[in-house]
């Protein structure tokens, strides 16, 4: 599965791509530190830099509240100011119909460019039971932070299976110390 869950560790490996493209008259890609885009009184507001993604966000979430008079509820993650869930039956409806006919690369292609220097993680998730026997005796049974929370609930003989039901486990790291680096150079 592809969450986080009590009695597991998940492991999230990231691996790191660094792409630098040409700008024009070599390639359609913008200076993300100078381009001057429709939406750059949000970037600038909000203290970040421009990105395609990013871009393509907000420019779905204007057209979806011009549309539909509310906002995607996937889209609260960019800051706006007067946003609109759409949480009715009607607005919902009015979202997934939208969602059908709507296009990124036409309705925002023009406005939001693809940034010269794009870096990517991808990620990969795996998962095993947590804790294994021996962590949990040595460890976890002893934790004061662990005894302290199972205290407040009045449990003081910690078993494995209070840990399992209660203890998530996240092990975030990079598969490498080195990067993936894409350069786009002219043709000569």
């Amino acid at each position: 599965s592809n969450q986080i869950e009590t009695g597991k560790t998940t492991f999230v490996r990231m691996r790191k791509t660094v792409s630098i493209g040409l700008p024009s008259p070599y390639s359609d890609c913008v200076d993300a530190n100078t381009f001057e885009s429709v939406f750059s009184d949000h970037f600038r507001y909000h203290s970040t830099f421009y990105t395609q993604d990013t871009c393509n966000q907000i420019c779905y979430s204007r057209f979806s509240k011009q549309r539909c008079g509310c906002v995607n509820y996937e889209f609260l993650s960019i800051p706006s100011e007067n946003v609109t869930i759409c949480s009715t039956k009607e607005q919902r409806d009015c979202i997934s119909e939208y969602l059908i006919t709507f296009r990124i690369d036409t309705e925002c292609g023009q406005i939001c460019p693809p940034e010269c220097v794009q870096i990517r993680f991808d990620l990969s998730l795996s998962s095993n039971t947590y804790p294994n026997a021996d962590y949990e005796s040595l460890k976890l049974r002893n934790h004061p932070v662990l005894r302290e929370h199972f205290a407040e609930a009045n449990i003081t003989e910690i078993t494995g299976e209070h840990l399992r039901s209660s203890v998530a486990h996240l092990v975030i790291y990079f598969d490498d110390f080195r990067y993936t680096l894409i350069t786009q150079s002219p043709t000569r």
